[in-house]
């Protein structure tokens, strides 16, 4: 992506006739800094976006976001490097978990026992986050909502009642949780279909 491109995409949803010129100086150094990738790009928007409009001043809003991948050690990258792509959405993912409320930041981790490429039920997200946190259908719902809003799943279809990670973000939280919490939390969402192995699911079973 051209770095004005990156810009915009930075500016996107906010107030680009009030930008300073020094704002403007800002944004291009934070594009750069994030490698001109969209989807470091689209997850910084979004926690911009959300810090302005709980009050915060746009300067303000982009101090913080450059003080907490500065504080994550992020600097320019080669988004062509798998290995360095990797290290910065890392690193960039904290400011988009810094908006999460901790009961969030628990669910959203779970979501990494689903299969890449998928686009997942939400009624099967529902059945996990039931047994893990003790969610209804529309607990769910308002937290995929929340979720999907800072970016942090790459599709919310209500038509179609469901949602789908990142590939990228999905490695970064099998990553987080380790082994030993993903065959824990498999068994938990085995334990909530109250079955021995999945082969006993009953074939309308989302």
């Amino acid at each position: 992506m051209q770095q004005d491109q990156a810009v915009q995409m930075l500016a996107g949803g906010l107030n680009a006739v009030s930008f300073l010129t020094e704002d403007t100086k800002a944004l291009r150094q934070l594009a750069t800094r994030l490698g001109e990738w969209p989807l470091l790009l689209a997850l910084v928007n979004k926690a911009l976006r959300e810090r302005v409009s709980r009050g915060q001043k746009f300067a303000d809003a982009l101090t913080f976001v450059n003080r907490t991948l500065e504080k994550r050690g992020l600097t320019a990258f080669d988004a062509q490097n798998a290995q360095e792509r990797s290290q910065a959405v890392t690193k960039t993912l904290q400011v988009s978990f810094d908006l999460l409320s901790a009961n969030d930041y628990m669910r959203y981790r779970e979501l990494a026992i689903f299969p890449e490429d998928v686009d997942i039920p939400l009624a099967t997200v529902q059945r996990l986050w039931e047994a893990t946190g003790g969610l209804d259908e529309l607990d769910t719902d308002e937290v995929c909502e929340r979720l999907y809003r800072f970016s942090l799943l790459l599709r919310f279809e209500l038509a179609t009642q469901t949602i789908r990670l990142h590939d990228v973000i999905r490695t970064y939280l099998r990553q987080e949780v380790g082994i030993d919490g993903l065959v824990s939390l498999h068994a938990q969402f085995l334990d909530a279909y109250k079955c021995q192995r999945w082969a006993q699911l009953p074939f309308d079973e989302p």
